[in-house]
């Protein structure tokens, strides 16, 4: 059936594979769901590629994409160096996945967690949820699974063997990492062994073990674009397209409202009140009700986005993956791609140290604050949970500052 779409080299094999049938059935399915002929083609060719290792002596086909001799071949086939590693794995997954459902949704697999992780994590990461209110664990999964797999390198296979030197040791190979997340890890680490201690698996004083590095308030002041800087980028976008559409209006929702990504990836049709002319959704990192009036531009950016570039899919969110399997973005998607796009169209180098969205949301805020907006006002359109937290932008408005500089006179006198 599909046998036009292979080199020479592969219709032989594809004819007389064992698992043809399978082959046909999977690649009619990928372009039902919209795949584009290229990327079925492709597809196909890592599959016969793949299969033509089970041809012989009734092999069956592994079970799992994620099974050991799946990634022995990958090393084969991709060896280190070569950057087609994702796409020739994304094609074994669509092969070898069952279940109703495969290939829709594909989520990122984490790597394998250690024996220890697995019998601990789990139980404390619950007792977070329920008894102390924690809704978002990411950073304590994240943190936890970096002490663990030290653990494991240094050859610790038992809570009970956990000392403080141990912990000492593992805080000080984070040095490579930024202050603030050394801190982060600390106060996750700190939190757990006190869990531990509570339930009587490790010593009570091991906690006390864990010692953070000393963090300044507001001595980074945040990274910011000049406000010509981002009407350029957000202007140079190319709206004749269908991405196009998207990326601007995603730009559009960063600059003027300094919404975080993961609202604008989670903003949903019925959050848009259009006769209100107002958005209201309920905020992915602080759970609040943020509401935000819906300006003028960026009501015709969505609306332009709805009707002319938006793909034709059943989820509520307003924006959506334009490349088959179409859907919602991923929870792991920052939309780091959508600006990145943007520099390259504009022509406007990026900082050096932070290029997504968060570099429209901190230089919005810096914008309302040099327009004279109270610090309260820039918090409510932030979605800031305490007022403390929008003044560290205080410290890139140099118009303001200038304005309470003593003079050298003044200094002297």
């Amino acid at each position: 059936m599909y046998e036009s779409h292979l080199p020479e080299r592969a219709r032989n094999g594809y004819r007389q594979s064992r698992w043809k049938g399978r082959l046909d059935a999977r690649a009619e399915v990928l372009a039902a769901r919209g795949y584009a002929p290229r990327t079925v083609a492709r597809h196909l060719r890592e599959w016969v590629d793949f299969v033509g290792n089970y041809e012989q002596d009734g092999a069956e086909l592994p079970a799992d994409f994620r099974s050991q001799e799946v990634v022995e071949y990958l090393d084969r086939r991709c060896p280190a160096g070569r950057s087609n590693y994702r796409q020739v794995r994304a094609a074994l997954r669509l092969l070898l996945e069952q279940g109703e459902g495969w290939g829709l949704n594909p989520r990122r697999q984490q790597k394998p967690t250690t024996a220890l992780y697995a019998a601990s994590v789990p139980g404390y990461l619950s007792f977070a949820r329920q008894h102390r209110g924690r809704r978002r664990l990411r950073g304590a999964e994240w943190a936890l699974r970096e002490f663990f797999d030290w653990l494991d390198a240094q050859g610790v296979d038992g809570l009970n063997a956990i000392s403080p030197v141990h912990v000492r040791d593992y805080l000080t190979s984070r040095v490579h990492l930024r202050r603030v997340t050394v801190a982060d890890h600390a106060s996750e680490l700190r939190c757990f062994l006190r869990y531990l201690a509570m339930e009587g698996i490790v010593a009570s004083g091991l906690a006390m073990a864990v010692v953070s590095p000393r963090l300044y308030a507001r001595c980074e002041p945040p990274q910011v674009l000049g406000q010509d800087t981002v009407e350029h980028l957000v202007e140079a976008v190319d709206r004749s397209t269908a991405l196009g559409k998207r990326d601007y209006a995603i730009l559009l929702l960063a600059a003027r409202y300094g919404m975080r990504p993961c609202d604008i990836r989670r903003l949903r049709l019925d959050e848009i009140h259009w006769r209100q002319q107002r958005i209201a959704m309920v905020q992915g990192k602080t759970q609040r009700l943020l509401e935000l009036p819906l300006l003028n531009e960026v009501e015709e950016a969505l609306v332009d986005y709805l009707r002319h570039g938006r793909p034709e899919c059943a989820a509520r969110e307003v924006f959506v993956r334009h490349v088959a399997p179409i859907g919602p973005f991923s929870r792991h998607n920052n939309l780091w791609d959508v600006i990145d796009r943007g520099f390259q169209a504009s022509g406007i180098g990026p900082p050096d140290k932070r290029r997504g969205l968060y570099l429209l949301r901190h230089s919005a805020a810096t914008r309302m604050l040099s327009q004279g907006a109270p610090f309260k006002t820039i918090s409510d359109v932030l979605g800031h949970a305490s007022v403390d937290a929008t003044r560290i932008y205080a410290q890139v408005d140099i118009a303001a500052l200038r304005s309470v500089a003593l003079s050298v006179a003044q200094v002297r006198s």
